[in-house]
């Protein structure tokens, strides 16, 4: 027999147990000493009503609660050790295959993100592609905004200056043409003076 700590692994697992009348698992519920009894005993309740002999209770001490009245059953431990020595190894062999089955589970999950993981870097591969390509256009029309705005400094440097000669130029326009005036006044003036015959008064 094993040592009592590892059964109670098997605590809340429904066992086969050779019990007559009974044929389908019982379930654990308690391993220890009862009062007054110098040997181990095991719990069980039969899920079933008046199946057992107690409700979980020994002397009037509760160990363990029943689903039904009458579903309790106290077995010795040394009894039912090769039942409760075959339900460790069927609890290992299925807690190997839950962890195959685990291990399966992950790897596909690991796959899974696998795919996904190059699915992304593809998509980043080629997001970065794009923002390389917007950087360079943006490069192309900086450099062209520049020289656009050289020329356009320039054309405005010419303007200014073409718009100041054309000040001066009209400016010498009026000039010009006052002196003109001017001259033309003064002319008439003195050939209107020379034409005058001047009038004897009586």
């Amino acid at each position: 027999m094993k040592p009592i700590s590892t059964y109670y692994n098997l605590l809340e697992t429904e066992i086969h147990l050779p019990i007559e009348g009974i044929s389908h698992p019982v379930l654990l519920k308690y391993i220890g000493y009862l009062q007054s009894q110098p040997t181990l005993y095991c719990g069980f309740d039969i899920l079933e009503p008046n199946l057992g002999k107690n409700n979980g209770s020994y002397n009037g001490v509760k160990y363990f609660e029943t689903k039904f009245t009458n579903s309790g059953l106290f077995i010795p431990l040394y009894k039912i050790s090769k039942e409760l020595d075959l339900a460790l190894m069927n609890r290992s062999t299925a807690k190997i295959e839950e962890t195959h089955a685990e291990t399966a589970e992950l790897n596909k999950q690991i796959g899974m993100l696998t795919t996904e993981k190059q699915h992304l870097l593809d998509v980043i591969e080629k997001n970065q592609a794009l923002i390389d390509d917007f950087d360079n256009m943006m490069n192309l029309v900086e450099t062209k905004v520049s020289d656009c705005l050289a020329r356009i400094h320039v054309l405005e440097t010419k303007n200014g200056a073409l718009t100041e000669e054309n000040h001066e130029l009209k400016a010498q326009i009026r000039r010009n043409v006052d002196s003109e005036f001017n001259q033309v006044d003064s002319d008439f003036v003195m050939d209107y003076q020379e034409k005058l015959t001047p009038v004897k008064m009586k």
